[in-house]
């Protein structure tokens, strides 16, 4: 007679506690350390690691001119971030310095000072007002710019070279601006270069712009890579940062994510620039 056999099944086994307990603190001292790297990075790196953005446009000069284009400064001194800035200014050699407002976002010019007395240009460094400079009362700001060689422009033009004009306009978030003042005394022939804070005034005054710089957006300053910015300023329209141009095709447009940073002093994914735009003839 056969024997029965009946078949038993394995119990399910459970990891030891030990096993859990390890693999969660694995995982938190993983979360621990992302965060903590992403901080640093935000609060001490990224914030000075400023970079170069180069473009080259097309349009009316007779030669070549190189601008290098700096907003949103919100100096508080002279350190490690300036001091890069500086340097690359140096090695990019431009004809020309345009600075697009938010200098400063306490009052004090002085704060700029090191900064500005360390700008080197052949056709010097134009500036215009941010929303900055309308919140915060700045004294005596003509004679500031002109202590340090540059150009404060105020619903103004001037005649960089005998092809080019800068209309300096004041910000449109916080002020009217005056386009047609700052056109007054425009040689003909001459291209007409804009210079403002708030990159929405392009689009309904890019008709008589050939090339224009703007910042006052920051690029979003705290940014989740590959996705929209969390936050971008009134006076930013459709703007956000880098190289842009009209619908209709007919001028360009370069929004600076800026140098310092304004409300927070963190950047995240959204490194401080410089932009050196090169403008040659057609």
């Amino acid at each position: 007679m056969a024997e029965r056999v009946e078949a038993v099944s394995a119990p399910t086994s459970k990891p030891p506690k030990a096993s859990r307990f390890t693999r969660g603190r694995i995982a938190a001292l993983g979360t621990l350390a992302l965060t903590t790297t992403v901080v640093v990075d935000a609060c001490f790196i990224e914030p000075n690691d400023v970079v170069v953005e180069r473009s080259t446009w097309k349009t009316n000069v007779r030669s070549p001119l190189v601008v290098a284009h700096l907003s949103d400064l919100h100096a508080h001194g002279f350190g490690t971030r300036e001091e890069r800035a500086i340097a690359l200014l140096n090695e990019a050699h431009p004809d020309v310095v345009v600075v697009s407002g938010d200098v400063v976002d306490n009052g004090n010019l002085e704060h700029a000072r090191a900064f500005f007395e360390k700008l080197h240009a052949p056709l010097g460094a134009l500036v215009v007002r941010g929303n900055w400079e309308h919140w915060q009362r700045v004294e005596g700001e003509r004679a500031f710019y002109a202590s340090v060689h540059a150009t404060l422009l105020v619903d103004e033009g001037i005649s960089l070279r005998d092809d080019v004009w800068v209309a300096g306009m004041d910000d449109e978030s916080t002020t009217e601006p005056n386009l047609r003042k700052a056109l007054l005394g425009k040689p003909a022939g001459a291209i007409t270069m804009g210079l403002f804070h708030s990159p929405s005034f392009f689009d309904h005054a890019h008709a008589k712009l050939d090339v224009a710089f703007a910042g006052h957006t920051h690029g979003g300053q705290i940014r989740v890579p590959f996705m929209a910015p969390l936050f971008l300023p009134l006076g930013s329209g459709r703007f956000v940062e880098g190289d842009y141009t009209a619908l209709d095709g007919t001028s360009h447009l370069h929004v600076s994510r800026g140098l310092g940073t304004s409300m927070v002093p963190v950047r995240f994914a959204c490194k401080p620039e410089i932009a050196i735009v090169r403008l040659e003839p057609r």
